[in-house]
């Protein structure tokens, strides 16, 4: 997608990382993401696409970001809205007030968000929101 190269990296010495991000065939991610359940806590350990693996800490994730900010901003969680179309966005579609499934959305999420919106290229946040004004 970027055009940029993959390069190794001597990862001696680095104290903290901030996210994993494995790109690779499908079938060795789905692979790769139940051995490390198996082997590892304390991990948020998810596909982002069909062929991305994400590995962070338990504690990151999109919900505990808008809860932050919701705490921040003195903004009750029934208040927000939230758009997503894959696993990274599960957690967040179901925390907040209302949650759309992107209809381009990953089957697992279109099958656990009970409100669908139109396709990120048909510009399915703008049809939600003015929808919304209506409820």
């Amino acid at each position: 997608i970027t055009g940029l190269k993959p390069e190794k990296l001597d990862l001696e010495g680095v104290k903290k990382v901030h996210k994993l991000l494995v790109i690779t065939d499908a079938e060795i991610v789905d692979r790769l993401e139940m051995s490390l359940k198996e082997k590892f806590t304390g991990l948020k350990i998810y596909k982002s696409k069909d062929t991305y693996l994400e590995i962070m800490d338990e504690s990151v994730s999109k919900s505990s970001a808008i809860q932050f900010l919701c705490d921040k901003m003195k903004i009750g969680l029934h208040q927000t809205v939230s758009f997503g179309d894959n696993y990274n966005d599960l957690d967040m579609l179901l925390l907040t007030g209302k949650g759309f499934a992107m209809a381009n959305g990953a089957q697992g999420v279109l099958e656990s968000i009970p409100t669908h919106t139109l396709s990120n290229d048909e510009d399915g946040i703008v049809y939600a929101l003015d929808n919304l004004v209506g409820e």
